[in-house]
């Protein structure tokens, strides 16, 4: 299979005769109907040709794509198998049949133009027409390249709206596919189990839940010695979800072998490995290397405060006896922890008469800034 960081664009050549040496069938199998599936894409026109000796009764084909065998073979384990193993007279072009479900015609198109494309355009279609190319995808071993970039960096995806509402719908063996990727990026793994998180409430709410295989599964994928040990020893211990998988006493391992702000990484991990602690056996992803890290390495929240808006809410504060007041500054959500920021005006220790001696003391400490506003910043770099 291919390296996606250097993968050619072969969309010149899909659906052209030019080099084509194999025709590809699309059939749209009846029996093999979803729920739904009607909505996923548009039926193309119906072939009114008799079925075959080798075709089936609740199979409609359509007239054959062509396709180009090397490219074929580089982006999908069934193309390669079926190719390989072809075995027609010398002069019969190989003819490959992939059956989708029916309605899903167009979503079999998308399927092989995603082969041929080194960046599959994927925007444009909707949440259930990605979850289905996703599934058709995985039934027919297609490189996860798409997946990869739609969903492929959890801290991207999480922060737009679009491709949030994506990661949880996402069927689990899909899920579990991208969890297990060696290219799935993080700003850190704590992430992770609230990506699990989200995914199990969504089963719960819209798909009659999950089985606790399924989430097993899904938590396993936790590098447990990337986690932060207070996401460990405050979040995970009291998990009920992670309690479906891991004992009591597999968090309080978990605990040691979480990271620690400063310390080596995977050095309490290698520990418990010498000592060949039986957590590490049954959990093997809690040793395996750290994740790409994620393009979003920090959150930042800015606002800016108008004198004229201080001088209404300090009036107001000291009509009520207080020389107080609080602003909050629009939250923001990173890691899957929501930030909120308040600023608290006043002047500690300090009892002020009026708004002119409180913008007296603001000017005095170089606060205020052109046009005559606060500008407030704050960064978050990490999160414990």
């Amino acid at each position: 299979m291919v390296d996606n960081a250097c993968v050619p664009d072969f969309s010149e050549f899909f659906g052209k005769q030019e080099l084509s040496d194999v025709n590809v069938f699309l059939n749209e199998d009846n029996a093999a109907a979803c729920t739904g599936s009607s909505a996923a894409g548009k039926k193309r026109k119906r072939s009114k040709k008799a079925p075959g000796p080798n075709e089936d009764e609740g199979i409609v084909q359509q007239p054959p794509l062509p396709g180009h065998s090397m490219v074929l073979v580089a982006f999908s384990e069934f193309f390669k198998a079926k190719l390989m193993g072809w075995s027609a007279g010398p002069s019969s072009k190989p003819e490959i049949r992939l059956s989708v479900p029916a309605g899903q015609l167009e979503l079999g198109e998308l399927l092989l133009r995603a082969m041929y494309q080194s960046q599959p355009d994927l925007g444009t279609i909707s949440q259930e027409q990605l979850l289905q190319l996703l599934i058709l995808a995985d039934k027919y071993g297609v490189n996860k390249q798409q997946l990869q970039q739609q969903l492929g960096d959890l801290e991207v995806a999480l922060s737009d709206s679009t491709k949030r509402q994506r990661l949880p719908a996402l069927p689990h063996k899909v899920l579990l596919a991208l969890l297990q990727d060696e290219e799935t990026k993080v700003a850190a793994e704590n992430t992770v189990f609230r990506v699990i998180e989200s995914w199990h409430d969504y089963q719960q709410q819209h798909c009659g839940g999950s089985s606790k295989q399924e989430l097993v599964q899904l938590l396993e994928q936790i590098r447990m010695q990337h986690c932060t040990q207070p996401f460990v020893a405050t979040v995970l211990v009291e998990s009920p979800l992670a309690a479906e998988c891991f004992s009591a006493l597999d968090l309080g391992l978990a605990c040691i072998c979480s990271s620690t702000p400063g310390s080596e990484p995977g050095l309490m991990s290698t520990a418990l490995e010498e000592a060949e602690c039986p957590a590490l056996a049954r959990f093997p992803s809690w040793k395996q290397p750290k994740r790409p890290a994620s393009a979003v390495t920090k959150i930042s929240m800015e606002q800016e405060v108008s004198l004229a808006d201080l001088k209404q809410k300090v009036e107001a504060a000291q009509q009520g006896g207080n020389d107080t007041f609080y602003t909050l500054l629009e939250s923001q959500r990173w890691q899957e922890e929501v930030f909120a920021v308040s600023l608290k005006v006043g002047v500690e220790g300090e009892t002020v008469d009026s708004w002119a001696a409180f913008e007296a003391k603001l000017r005095a400490d170089n606060l205020v800034h052109a046009g005559d506003c606060l500008h407030i910043k704050v960064e978050i770099t990490e999160v414990l």
